[in-house]
């Protein structure tokens, strides 16, 4: 008996699956990695933002203007990120000291801006040479403004005198010499007269017996009589290019267009040498407005600039070889450089051109 084998039972094929393309792709692999880099620059943003910043003070002793500074960096690697954003703090001192120092000028083209203080977060402040002298100009009298400003308008002859000293001590970074400088102030200042009021009253006093002043008086009186006919001179020519606009109209409108071109050119070069001429007469009244000095103001003053120029002369050269023994050839040079303005020794002149020549300036 033969047997035949059964044929197998027709069984449904199994569905094609499609390949798991999002697993095949090496981007699927790199997504873990995406995350985590996201991640990391997140944290880093928020460390750089709450621990990154850095602000800070700046002086010019150019024009003896402040200003403040911040930026971000990266903490711990300390790299800067972001560029450097400056505000000014207004003047301060820095008119009243224009006002007495020919070497401090508002409009400098050149401006060297030196560092007063410098703060991280969670960090220990910096504090620059530049801070000595901003917190002598800032300090408050016992009226309202600065100390230095009113010493300075009830000591002009002095201030005169010092201001131009402080602006060199300043411009050759030497900001460990101000406080002896203004002690000298304050001596010969605050030495020669009882109170401020006092010489407001003895000021007052004075105006009716002085004659310079009264000179000074009839000078203010003057000028307000010459702008007054000015004013009135003013108007009368108005009227009367008003006048000869409203006859032109009637005549050729060439004729009339030229002429009021001739008298628009006319109007413009008056206005510009009317603007000169009030200038000039400004600084004119300046000079005349300026109390003359008196013997005893002379001789002070004379005595002051001596005490400053001995105390210069000694001192810089100090503070150069001060300077020059601990390595700092650059603010050696600089030293030696205001040494040779206030002394006349030779050695100064000779180790200035030395260090000239080891430390040059930088252009």
């Amino acid at each position: 008996m033969s047997t035949t084998a059964s044929p197998a039972p027709n069984r449904p094929k199994p569905p094609k699956v499609a390949p798991d393309r999002m697993a095949e792709s090496p981007w699927h692999k790199a997504i873990p990695y995406v995350v985590f880099a996201l991640i990391v620059c997140a944290v880093l943003i928020l460390m750089t933002l709450i621990f990154g910043q850095v602000t800070g003070e700046e002086f010019c002793p150019n024009t003896f203007e402040q200003r403040r500074f911040h930026y971000f960096q990266i903490p711990i690697l300390r790299t800067q990120v972001t560029g450097i954003q400056r505000k000014d703090m207004g003047l301060g001192m820095a008119s009243t000291v224009e006002d007495h120092a020919s070497n401090v000028d508002s409009a400098a083209t050149v401006k060297n801006w030196d560092l007063v203080s410098s703060k991280r977060v969670s960090a220990q402040q910096w504090l620059g040479d530049a801070k000595i002298l901003c917190d002598l100009l800032t300090i408050r009298g016992k009226k309202s403004g600065y100390l230095w400003q009113t010493w300075s308008e009830n000591y002009p002859h002095l201030a005169d005198r010092f201001w131009p000293v402080v602006a060199d001590t300043a411009q050759a970074g030497s900001y460990i010499l101000m406080p002896d400088l203004f002690e000298l102030a304050q001596q010969a200042g605050f030495d020669s007269a009882t109170s401020v009021e006092d010489e407001d009253t003895q000021d007052e006093e004075s105006e009716e017996d002085d004659p310079d002043v009264a000179e000074v008086d009839e000078l203010d009186d003057e000028d307000a009589e010459e702008s007054k006919e000015d004013s009135s001179d003013e108007e009368d020519s108005d009227e009367e290019n008003d006048a000869s606009n409203s006859d032109g109209e009637n005549d050729d409108q060439e004729e009339a267009a030229g002429n009021d071109d001739e008298e628009n050119d006319e109007d413009g070069e008056s206005e510009s040498d009317e603007d000169a001429e009030k200038a000039s007469k400004k600084k004119a009244k300046k000079k005349k407005q300026k109390k003359p000095l008196t013997p005893e103001q002379q001789a002070e003053a004379a005595a002051f600039e001596s005490t400053l120029r001995s105390f210069m002369a000694k001192e810089t050269v100090v503070l150069a070889n001060q300077f020059e023994n601990g390595g700092e050839l650059i603010m050696a040079r600089r030293a030696y450089e205001l040494a040779t303005k206030y002394s006349d020794d030779p050695a100064a002149q000779q180790n200035f051109d030395r260090l000239k020549e080891l430390a040059p300036p930088i252009e």
